[in-house]
């Protein structure tokens, strides 16, 4: 105590009051860096010398345990991705018009009670109809080959009065995926983009691989289809339809995912990540084509494939799709490449064809498949 006294007396403190709990002093006014409690102990230890500051041989401390799920890193990692892939970020206002609106989709709106003008009356219910006019204003301004996403949210009424609010991720597609050039023709975007694009980012949150289905049409989109993971409805897709184009006076076609993104992320708080050491043995592929009904799914067909449960079938991909009047009216030729590896030891031969022979047969009892030679 007597060291503090005199090196605060000799930089121009003035101690007020002291008593066993400590001291108070009135700082001197050229010392305007001097703000609390801590500046005062720096000007003390800087006098007597830092090197006279005790140091423990061991520090006690207790690690912090994170709880919750860092949602703003996933959605950093997001849209970096689309970013670097060609979108561009949209912010679009969650207030907009009602006179925009379905009659049907008014019934559960938001609506606000001070409004800022007529056109500004409700909350968005949906990420569609507040996109389209940011597409409508890029076609306008001749932007024509347009690739937007927005992280935001909708809101609802509950049926017992109360208001409820989603996070959504939306993404929109319009023109040309791939400009017209002199040694290649132009490619515009379609559903296959689209579904690669939502693929992706479900594969960015390492979730399981989405199975995708038509759904009934909502009057919103036309071809809906609809994605689930274990059973949960995790994203809608589909091209805008014509009726809602020309509510907001978008002159192409325009095509648009609706991500439901806390859905996503209570997904991927249950994703355990494992690794595992590179294969030692080589892995061998098979390649086979079935000839099946036209209007059978190639998601009926990865089910089959799946329900085999064969330990050492790493990977299976559609690579072909050809229909041809020697099949019939009715019928399509599918073409499936295979990738089988054991992870201790090299494959035969024999024990290949003897899983091929396998996913023949389950192929024809359950799709009615006649394998092509």
């Amino acid at each position: 105590a007597d060291t503090v006294r005199r090196i605060l007396g000799a930089l121009g403190f003035r101690i007020l009051q002291e008593d066993a709990k400590g001291m108070t002093v009135e700082v001197p006014l050229h010392k305007t860096d001097i703000s609390m409690p801590a500046d005062i102990a720096e000007e003390i230890m800087r006098i007597d010398g830092f090197d006279n500051i005790p140091i423990p041989t061991r520090i006690t401390y207790s690690p912090a345990a994170e709880t919750i799920y860092d949602r703003e890193a996933l959605r950093e990692k997001v849209s970096s991705a689309l970013s670097g892939a060609g979108f561009r970020e949209m912010l679009n206002n969650s207030i907009t018009s009602s006179a925009q609106q379905r009659p049907e989709d008014l019934r559960d709106a938001v609506r606000m009670i001070n409004s800022l003008s007529a056109e500004l009356d409700i909350l968005r219910g949906s990420m569609l109809e507040t996109g389209l006019r940011t597409v409508a204003r890029n076609l306008n301004h001749r932007n024509l080959d347009l690739r937007l996403f927005e992280f935001g949210k909708t809101y609802r009424t509950e049926p017992d009065g109360s208001f409820s609010e989603h996070d959504h991720l939306a993404i929109f597609t319009s023109g040309q995926f791939r400009p017209h050039t002199w040694n290649q023709p132009g490619r515009p975007f379609d559903i296959f983009h689209l579904k690669g694009t939502v693929s992706s980012i479900f594969q960015l949150l390492g979730l399981a691989e989405a199975a995708w289905g038509d759904d009934d049409s909502d009057g919103r989109l036309d071809g809906r289809l609809t994605a689930r993971i274990g059973g949960v409805t995790v994203a809608e897709a589909g091209l805008v339809s014509s009726e809602t184009a020309d509510r907001f006076d978008v002159r192409q076609d325009t095509w648009y995912a609706d991500i439901d993104w806390e859905a996503c992320l209570r997904l991927a708080a249950e994703v355990h990540i494992r690794h595992r050491d590179l294969p030692r043995f080589p892995s061998v592929s098979r390649d086979l084509a079935i000839v099946v009904d036209k209007s059978l799914p190639y998601d009926r067909v990865r089910a089959v494939t799946d329900a085999l449960r064969l330990p050492r079938l790493k990977a299976y991909a559609l690579f072909d799709v050809f229909e041809s009047e020697r099949f019939g009216p009715d019928r399509k030729s599918l073409a499936i490449s295979f990738s089988f590896r054991d992870d201790e030891a090299t494959l035969t031969d024999a024990e290949v064809e003897d899983m091929m022979e396998r996913i023949m047969r389950t192929y024809r009892k359950e799709l009615e498949a006649q394998v092509r030679t």
